[in-house]
């Protein structure tokens, strides 16, 4: 049976200060530029959209293992891509 691809993306909820304070952190180590203007997931450019691609690059940089998308209760999976669709479908 085939598995479906899983992304980690922000929580809708999720305190805004937590988000940046992640995104910060996170960017410190890992090449966040598709989120800066011109970049491939600058759209939309809002908080949450951002959190989201910037928790999917540390989860798959980090093997896409489960305990790597958690972020304090600020993150959940979904099977969309946080770059080029809507959240609409989660896990």
């Amino acid at each position: 049976m085939l598995q479906a691809k899983r992304w980690c993306i922000a929580y809708p909820g999720a305190n805004p200060g937590n988000l940046q304070n992640d995104i910060n952190n996170i960017c410190s180590s890992i090449d966040c530029s598709s989120i800066q203007p011109g970049g491939s997931c600058y759209q939309p450019n809002d908080l949450v959209s951002h959190a989201s691609v910037v928790f999917n690059l540390y989860y798959k940089a980090h093997s896409s293992q489960p305990s790597a998308c958690n972020f304090g209760g600020d993150a959940m999976f979904s099977l969309s891509d946080p770059c080029k669709d809507q959240f609409s479908v989660t896990l």
